[in-house]
């Protein structure tokens, strides 16, 4: 039996060997915490306490995390905050799929893009690829008057009159633009992760 253990450790320490050589493991994360945990068979660091993930731009900051090295995903929970050149989000939790260019925001959810404009909700997407965050459930806004923030002209609302509460509202952040404001929507994601939490289910 120790010989069988022996044997799945070398192959995992061969395996994390030959991605360390590979050029896409070069893009792999900068990842800081006061517990840090690697798990060899996953590939993945588990993180507690002060964790810091910095990649491609990007730094997350929470209680807790898990990030896998070959998939590129993260999720982290526990007075999460994830920073992105002017963009700020602050949550609950949030599961980043780096290849996939996504972020899932849950819980308690705070955006901010430099002082310009603020939106609070329930939970939220971000795309990397398409610039555009989606937020759902008792989406409020907060935009600065000096801001230059649009609305989209199909929208048929000025500026000074989007106070309220809404289901859901879609932003541009490259354009500063707010591209959907809907009372109501049938499609609100549920406020939990995609995938099992690994650090709860552990």
């Amino acid at each position: 039996m120790q010989i069988w253990k022996n044997f799945l450790m070398f192959i995992s320490i061969m395996m994390l060997l030959f991605f360390m050589a590979n050029k896409t493991f070069a893009a792999a994360p900068d990842i800081s915490a006061g517990s840090t945990q690697f798990d060899p068979f996953n590939m993945c660091y588990i993180l507690r306490d002060n964790v810091k993930v910095v990649h491609q731009g990007r730094t997350i900051t929470a209680n807790r995390a898990v990030a896998k090295i070959t998939s590129q995903k993260v999720w982290a929970s526990g007075k999460v905050t994830l920073i992105q050149e002017g963009l700020t989000f602050k949550c609950d939790k949030v599961f980043v799929k780096g290849l996939e260019r996504i972020a899932e925001i849950i819980g308690n959810l705070e955006f901010v893009q430099d002082g310009a404009i603020k939106i609070t909700a329930d939970v939220g997407t971000f795309s990397w690829s398409s610039k555009e965050a989606d937020f759902y459930g008792n989406v409020k806004i907060n935009i600065d008057k000096s801001s230059k923030v649009e609305l989209d002209n199909k929208l048929n609302v000025k500026k000074k009159k989007i106070n309220g509460i809404y289901a859901h509202v879609k932003y541009d952040v490259i354009n500063n633009k707010i591209i959907a404001l809907d009372k109501k929507f049938d499609s609100i994601p549920k406020a939990e992760f995609s995938e099992p939490d690994p650090i709860e289910s552990k």
